[in-house]
């Protein structure tokens, strides 16, 4: 994770142990950032979830689709 002027930015690889990812296929999808500062949960960052419901109800994840290898290869 990096501070940006603009806020944070994180890059993250995630292994697809039990998929075989192919150009098109998609997976539904959500990534929550929780910020403590030690006294509890003060701010929540969500990719798609408007409803603070995806913890328990995967109709609020958004759609990730693959779209094939970067110019790096990955």
């Amino acid at each position: 994770m990096k501070k940006t002027n603009k806020g944070y930015l994180v890059v993250a690889r995630i292994q697809l142990h039990s998929l075989t990812p192919k150009t098109g296929n998609v997976l539904g999808f959500e990534l929550q950032i929780d910020d403590n500062q030690g006294g509890g949960k003060q701010n929540v960052a969500k990719w798609n979830d408007k409803t603070n419901e995806s913890w328990r109800n995967t109709s609020q994840y958004g759609i990730l689709t693959f779209v094939g290898k970067n110019k790096h290869g990955h």
